[in-house]
Parts: structure tokens; C-alpha cells; sequence
């Protein structure tokens, strides 16, 4: 029992900082992308969005799975962590010379000549990157979110000021290139400084044995997953151009911001934590529940509010250039809403050793996903958003399917962790939609207004009636993110 309360307190407390580093990083992407897209075309994004999707896969494995691996690692030896090391820098600088090799070849595939140069120069991150993998690794196997908070913020603060720098002299896209990678490189800075491992020079292969079996699984996910975060991309920028691409980008970074981070700060945390439970199903099973319940009371009010906002939301923060992406976003945010459910099921795999559930998960995603882009490109970005809300549907009953048989979840229990957020998102947007009825028909305000006072609204709605059904739920909640228990970490 002790170890049990202790480990709760470290998971909460890690939400905690994470939360706070997420929240404040959210906050300035937000300003430094709103300031950005009113300095640089709708194209730039759209290059920067084709450069992204055929890079990111570099980026996804790029530690060939062995950050997980060491994670999820209980007894880790000094030689098998350099040794991870030093093949994560093989790999990061295998990878910077292919992508130099084919980056010509994907210039040609989009009629973007300067597509070559972009990648060429921006898979520079991909060694830079691979010094920091296992320092990274190591603050969140042993929670220390607090060093990896400081971390998140400062990397985040240097992208956005050399990118807004030289966006404002006139860079254009390589403006957002050369914030990705300074940003990298002071990233990595910051680990090696804040913490003390330091690997030795030996490179032995039979210490890495036992990191190698769980992470040839998260391997094989990480390449299938990277063609569902990306087939969009690539076949929209294909058929329909960059410019189109530039607004779906957009469209879908925002539907997916909250979701995004909110999963980021509970996976960063719970992973490690749930790992060290792995074989106590009844626990994995009340852990996983009660996570679902907090991030969807979190991350649909937010993702309701922006889809009944969201005209006035693009006009304010992006400008009228934008507008084309309305409908779109507004459909991706529902999309939003079911995949963040779908999100932690990885949570319960990789923690009880089972990475290779996950991968044949996104096998039939990214088979799903394909078949929905290709039916739905030809119709436009709109046709794209609507087909993503069906297919995001269809995988989360699959994916709680395969929960199901491994922690034995109820489908009422499933259902129950998910009925305040849907419960109290309904009443939220009821009320702020009379509101706003009720305003534009006898009142002429401003965008910026119109969002402030919907904010204020909807936020207090959603918190009194949170408070009132379940008072305990709200004050875990605000435990959580004022770091009640961050002494425990």
C-alpha cells in the first residue's frame, strides 16, 4: 500500500510540472504561430507541412526505440545506456545522409524546388537530436518532470523568438527551419548541463540484449505511426497543393493542440509510472479509467468552445487570410475529441510489455486511415476532415477492443469515465450558444471580445457544474495542477 500511495503521489506530482511546462509551452507556440502566420504566406506552412511529413519519420526513429526500452527498463546497466547512446548518434547521422539522398526526389514528387534545400538543411535536427535521447530517456524514467519542465520551456521560447527574428527580416520558411534546429541544439545543451550521466566510449551490442527485444516492437510502431500522423499530408500536399496543405496543416495542428498535450503531459508521466505496476492488471485497469476521466474533462470543454468559436477564433488569432480552414477545423476538433480517447490505449501496452498489441494496432489504422485520405482528397479538405471523424470513430472502438481483452475494462466503466466531460461539454455549449445569439443579435463586437467573454462563460459553466455533480473530481483536478504533490517527486 505504501509503495502504491507513494507512486500515486509521484505520478501527480509529475502531472503537475509537466502540466505547468505544457501549459506555458502551449501559450507561447500559440502566440509565436499566430504571430508567424501573419508574417509568412500560407504556402511557407504548406512547404514546411510536406518537409514535415516525410522528415518526421527520421524524428520518430531516430532512437530506434530505445528511449521506451530504457523506460520501461527496470535494471540498466552503465554499458548497455552508452552503448544506446552511441547507436542513437549512428542512427541520427545514417539518417541526416538518406534524407540528403532523397530530398531531390520528393522536391521533384511536389514541383517545389526549394523543397531540397529546406530538408537538406533541416535533418541537421536529426543529429543533434540523438545526443539528447538517452538523457531525456533517464529524467523520465526517474521522474524528475521538474528538470524536464525547465527544459520544454526554454526549447520552446528559443524557436519562437529566432523564428519570429527572421521572419520579420524576411526568411520566410527557413525562418521556421532554423527555429526547429537552434532549438534542438540548445535543447540538448540543457540536458547534458542539468543531467550528470555521462556515457563511457564503449559501443557493445550484447549489453543492449535485453533494451533490444521490447524496442524492436515500439520500433515498428513508430514506422507505422508516422504514416498515420502523416499519409494526410502527403497525399493532400500531392493532389491538392501546397496552399491547400498550408490550411489543412493549420486546421489540423489546432484541432489537435489540446489533445496533444494534454496526452503528452499524462503519457510522459504515466508510462513510467504504470510500468512499475505492469504486473497488477486490477491497478493498470483503475489507472487507465481514471486517467481517460481527467484528460476528457480537460480536453473536450476546450475542443466544444473552439468548434462554436471557431470563425471568429481564425479571424482573431491567424487573420481573415485564414478563413478557408473554418469548416475544416471545426470537423477535425470533433475528430479530436473521440481520438483522445484512443490515445492513452498505448499507455496499458507498452507499460505491460505488450508493444507489439500497439503495433498491430496501427497496422489496421494506417490501413483504415489510407483507404479514408484517398476516398476523400479528391473532394476537398472539408470531405478529408469529415472522413478523419469516421475513421477516428471506428479505430477507438477497435483500440478498446484490444484494452478490453488485456485489463478487462466493462464498457460501462468505459463509459463512465467519459460521461462528465460529454455531460457538462453538452450544457457548456447550449449556454454559450444562447449567449452568443443573444449578443450578435442586438450587439455589434469585436472578434476579441466575443472570445474573452465566450471564454469566461463557457469556463464558468463547465467548472460549476463539474463542481457541483463531483466535488472530489474538481478539487483532484486542481490538486493536480496547482502541484499539490510535487514534495513526493
Amino acid at each position: 500500500m505504501g509503495r502504491s500511495i507513494t507512486l500515486k503521489y509521484q505520478v501527480l506530482g509529475g502531472i503537475g510540472w509537466v502540466s505547468l511546462s505544457q501549459f506555458l509551452r502551449y501559450l507561447f507556440q500559440f502566440a509565436f504561430i499566430a504571430i508567424l502566420a501573419r508574417l509568412l504566406s500560407v504556402d511557407d506552412f504548406g512547404i514546411m507541412a510536406i518537409v514535415m511529413a516525410f522528415t518526421a519519420l527520421s524524428l520518430s526513429i531516430g532512437d530506434l526505440g530505445l528511449s521506451a526500452a530504457i523506460v520501461q527498463n527496470k535494471n540498466l546497466k552503465q554499458n548497455a545506456l552508452s552503448s544506446a547512446l552511441w547507436v542513437c548518434a549512428l542512427a541520427g547521422s545514417a539518417l541526416f545522409v538518406i534524407m540528403i539522398k532523397v530530398a531531390p526526389v520528393i522536391s521533384h514528387f511536389f514541383h517545389k524546388e526549394i523543397i531540397n534545400s529546406v530538408i537538406t538543411v533541416f535533418s541537421l535536427k536529426f543529429i543533434i537530436d540523438s545526443f539528447g535521447i538517452v538523457a531525456d530517456s533517464l529524467l523520465r524514467k526517474e521522474l524528475l518532470f521538474r528538470k524536464v519542465a525547465v527544459i520544454e520551456i526554454c526549447e520552446t521560447l528559443s524557436f519562437g523568438l529566432i523564428s519570429i527574428g527572421l521572419a520579420f527580416n524576411g526568411w520566410r520558411v527557413w525562418s521556421l527551419v532554423y527555429g526547429y534546429i537552434f532549438s534542438s541544439l540548445l535543447r540538448v545543451c540543457l540536458l547534458w548541463i542539468i543531467y550528470p550521466w555521462r556515457p563511457n566510449l564503449s559501443l557493445s551490442l550484447n549489453s543492449l540484449n535485453e533494451l533490444i527485444r521490447f524496442a524492436k516492437n515500439m520500433f515498428s510502431y513508430k514506422v507505422t505511426n508516422y504514416l498515420i500522423s502523416n499519409i494526410d499530408r502527403i497525399i493532400i500536399g500531392r493532389s491538392l497543393g501546397s496552399l491547400t496543405l498550408g490550411y489543412y496543416s493549420m486546421a489540423y495542428n489546432i484541432s489537435n493542440f489540446a489533445r496533444e498535450k494534454i496526452s503528452g503531459i499524462v503519457n510522459k508521466v504515466a508510462f513510467p509510472a504504470f510500468s512499475k505496476i505492469q504486473e497488477d492488471k486490477e491497478q493498470l485497469m483503475r489507472a487507465y479509467l481514471k486517467i481517460i476521466k481527467y484528460a476528457s474533462i480537460i480536453i473536450f470543454p476546450l475542443l466544444c468552445g473552439l468548434i462554436l468559436l471557431c470563425p471568429e477564433f481564425v479571424r482573431f488569432a491567424f487573420s481573415e487570410k485564414w478563413n478557408a480552414m473554418v469548416v475544416p477545423l471545426q470537423y477535425l476538433c470533433i475528430a479530436g475529441m473521440i481520438s483522445s480517447i484512443t490515445t492513452f490505449v498505448g499507455l496499458i501496452f507498452l507499460a505491460s510489455g505488450h508493444a507489439e498489441i500497439e503495433f498491430h494496432l496501427s497496422i489496421i489504422s494506417l490501413f483504415a486511415l489510407i483507404s479514408t485520405i484517398v476516398i476523400t482528397s479528391r473532394l476537398g479538405i472539408t470531405a478529408v476532415a469529415i472522413g478523419i471523424c469516421v475513421y477516428s470513430l471506428l479505430i477507438n472502438i477497435i483500440a478498446y477492443i484490444f484494452v478490453r481483452r488485456l485489463v478487462r475494462i466493462d464498457l460501462i466503466s468505459y463509459v463512465n469515465a467519459l460521461l462528465p466531460a460529454i455531460i457538462y461539454s453538452a450544457v457548456m455549449l447550449i449556454v454559450l450558444k444562447l449567449f452568443l445569439l443573444l449578443v450578435k443579435i442586438n450587439f455589434s463586437l469585436p472578434d476579441v471580445f466575443l472570445l474573452i467573454s465566450s471564454a469566461i462563460l463557457g469556463m464558468s459553466i463547465y467548472l460549476a457544474g463539474l463542481y457541483i455533480s463531483n466535488v472530489q473530481i474538481f478539487r483532484e483536478i486542481i490538486d493536480i495542477f496547482c502541484n499539490k504533490y510535487e514534495q513526493n517527486i
